[in-house]
């Protein structure tokens, strides 16, 4: 990334990041200087998480015996219908 001289230059990909001005701001407090780079999620959303555990949770109280409904509602999914349709976006992304 080219700018004029002089000027902070940011960007958010790191390889353009060379503020010589930011730098010796920084040094100057004791803090690093360090490259940036665009956030990458890495894994599973929270709200992914969640549904996770919650359909877990769901699994394990069907196969000790609870009701569909029973186990959709103590798992946290609210109701059988709901445990239903995550079970079959689970199935279908191969969870």
């Amino acid at each position: 990334m080219r700018g004029a001289p002089g000027r902070i230059r940011t960007c958010a990909h790191g390889s353009c990041y060379r503020s010589r001005n930011w730098r010796d701001l920084l040094s100057s407090a004791g803090i690093a200087h360090k490259r940036i780079r665009p956030y990458r999620p890495q894994g599973l959303t929270p709200s992914a998480y969640i549904a996770r555990i919650r359909l877990e949770a769901a699994k394990a109280l069907i196969l000790s015996g609870e009701s569909v409904a029973s186990a959709a509602v103590r798992s946290g999914l609210g109701s059988d219908e709901t445990l239903r349709r995550v079970l079959k976006s689970a199935a279908a992304k191969g969870h």
